[in-house]
């Protein structure tokens, strides 16, 4: 795990007067938003059985560490995996039961329809980032260090009435994030594979 230590020094000259922790706070929110940008942070849940009745199952993640979506869900040894669906397109679909064959992700659960009326194995990919109170950030980061602190400055920046108060470097700190994180998703989508956590999920 990476310190924020090894961002600060990108983001601190730019921002005289700026408190440490203020900077710290910035870091990991630009972890985060990056995190969500680009889904470079995945892990894999272990395969798990569905409970005839249960409809939804809480996906539990590492350590300093939130879920905020499902990349994919498969049927164990099976294909193709289940497909996406939202709440609003659940409306749409009578109540049911059966194998399940869609999914939609609400935090902190994974929910299936139609709800099991078997027992099925599954396989989670999720997409995590950092918590608000992470005290370190995965490794992955610092090869985007770039990309975190113009965030993070982006943000600091755009705090009025501060003596570092910058919106004109803001906005061009914002417009490198955007164009580095457009760069990553390209790599994403091209075949980039995300470095896969484990983690151990509870099901209720």
């Amino acid at each position: 795990m990476a310190a924020f230590s090894e961002f600060r020094p990108y983001v601190m000259p730019d921002v005289p007067g700026c408190p440490q922790v203020m900077v710290d706070d910035a870091i990991r929110e630009g972890c985060r938003r990056f995190s969500q940008d680009t889904w470079l942070l995945t892990y894999d849940v272990p395969a798990f059985n569905t409970v005839s009745g249960t409809q939804s199952y809480v996906l539990t993640p590492p350590s300093q560490h939130e879920v905020f979506g499902v990349k994919t869900v498969v049927k164990s040894g099976e294909a193709p995996p289940l497909l996406p669906m939202t709440e609003q397109t659940l409306a749409r679909y009578a109540p049911d039961d059966g194998t399940p064959y869609r999914y939609w992700f609400k935090t902190p659960s994974l929910w299936l329809y139609p709800t099991p009326n078997l027992v099925v194995a599954l396989t989670v990919e999720a997409l995590i980032r950092p918590t608000h109170t992470a005290t370190t950030v995965d490794d992955q980061f610092v090869e985007f260090r770039e990309a975190i602190t113009c965030w993070a400055k982006y943000k600091l920046m755009m705090v009025a009435g501060k003596s570092w108060y910058n919106p004109n470097d803001a906005k061009e700190n914002y417009a490198t994030y955007m164009k580095l994180r457009g760069e990553e998703k390209i790599r994403q989508s091209s075949g980039r594979v995300a470095t896969p956590l484990r983690a151990v999920a509870n099901f209720f």
